[in-house]
């Protein structure tokens, strides 16, 4: 009975809340930075929302699970979903290069007799949205099980050199997480540059959304990648032509991935939005992008290798070490591009008995209008339920579109078909 009228009581605040914000952005715009024609507004849908997570590799199955988290986006009035299609070196699409995911027939490399991104795009394209194949990056297998042996042979056998190894030289060791390839090979760079090219030629995607850009957690400490690729690498002029000490060296590998990718698909097809999450904090003590991770995506925003980030700023805005409201600050603030930046929010944080509550979600929506960002991105679409709706109804009224590329190569299309259509008489 406690638990039961302290809910109420929440919930009658909640709701409260709600309508304080509906007339605020009826009387005011200014009181929550509304949005009135462009704001990018996404969700994730993970490759467990579709397959694992409904417990099922019935295709027909999977594909209801696909439709009906398309068809919340639409209802949300969202304008942009990242679609993942890439987890542990293995493709929920008809890949070149990697086998197909066990989790989409019960086995590793086994053609489960559809397509789950081609189908995506079809399911954005009925419900009007943007679709953004969504690609974890460096990790290369997950659990403490190895993969199985499959027809088109996963990288955890046919390259075991690509694997990160410790200050002493010892390869990472299956877990109960992920086992991470190392970015400073540039076998591996170039091996995940093809598959994205792959995606990119193949399908009519709107956007690449990189995951896992980084090294391993624990990377600083643990060592990650002291492999003798790397060693290597690091000692010869032609790898370190600039004399960068380990962490720079480090973190200037994942700067030649973000570049080569950009380099690469600007070729294919220039009007390819490239994005990535990072992690929300940069550079503060403990878990942050910068330091523990060799992450360091500012120069990514600033030499426009991508279009946007995500930080992942999965905390409250009364966190007194790094709240919220000071991460996508700090972010916009770095970058000096706020239409770079998309605030990641934790929506799946929102329910539950350590659930920060709706009012939280809604109030971290308002602070990231206020900051003039490119929008927002929700973690993930199976938490869009509940009191979510009374802030689509508060928040996301209307349907907006999303934020425009601008990059001057995507304008010059842009402005090229528009003579083109002009000229035609169309």
């Amino acid at each position: 009975m406690i638990l039961k009228k302290h809910k109420s009581k929440r919930t009658a605040a909640f709701l409260i809340l709600i309508s304080s914000l509906m007339f605020s952005a009826f009387v005011c715009n200014k009181e929550t930075g509304t949005q009135t024609k462009y704001e990018t507004r996404s969700v994730w849908v993970t490759r467990f929302d579709y397959t694992i997570n409904i417990d099922s590799t019935d295709s027909d199955s999977q594909k209801a699970a696909i439709s009906n988290y398309f068809k919340i986006a639409k209802e949300s009035n969202l304008n942009t979903v990242f679609f993942q299609v890439r987890g542990s070196f293995d493709a929920y699409y008809n890949s070149n290069y990697e086998p197909w995911a066990k989790a989409l027939s019960g086995s590793l490399g086994v053609d489960p007799g559809w397509d789950p991104l081609k189908f995506a795009i079809k399911e954005a394209d009925e419900n009007g949205l943007k679709l953004h194949a969504w690609v974890n990056t460096f990790t290369l297998w997950k659990g403490e099980e190895p993969p199985e042996r499959s027809e088109v042979l996963h990288a955890f056998y046919a390259h075991p050199e690509w694997i990160v190894a410790d200050s002493n030289g010892t390869s990472m060791q299956l877990n109960s997480h992920y086992v991470y390839v190392n970015p400073g090979n540039p076998e591996v760079r170039k091996h995940v540059i093809n598959v994205v090219k792959d995606i990119v030629t193949n399908y009519d995607v709107d956007g690449i959304h990189f995951d896992y850009i980084r090294y391993p957690e624990r990377a600083s400490r643990a060592g990650y990648s002291h492999d003798t690729v790397s060693v290597n690498i690091f000692n010869e002029k032609n790898g370190n032509p600039d004399s960068l000490d380990w962490e720079d060296w480090q973190r200037n590998n994942i700067n030649l991935f973000v570049k080569a990718v950009k380099d690469s698909v600007s070729k294919l097809k220039p009007n390819i939005a490239l994005s990535a999450a990072v992690l929300g904090k940069y550079r503060k003590p403990g878990w942050s992008g910068y330091d523990a991770v060799y992450q360091d995506a500012v120069p990514w925003i600033k030499n426009g290798w991508l279009d946007f980030i995500v930080p992942m700023a999965y905390t409250t805005r009364d966190n007194k070490s790094a709240s919220f409201t000071s991460l996508i600050q700090e972010w916009n603030e770095l970058t000096g591009k706020s239409n770079s930046v998309l605030a990641g929010i934790a929506v799946y944080r929102a329910e539950g008995i350590d659930g920060w509550g709706w009012s939280e979600i809604a109030h971290q929506i308002i602070d990231a209008r206020k900051q003039n960002l490119r929008g927002m991105a929700f973690f993930n679409v199976t938490a869009l339920k509940s009191d979510w709706w009374e802030i689509q109804r508060a928040l996301f009224s209307h349907p907006v579109l999303p934020y425009p590329l601008e990059r001057p190569d995507v304008m010059a299309v842009r402005a090229a078909n528009i003579m083109n259509k002009y000229s035609s008489g169309d």
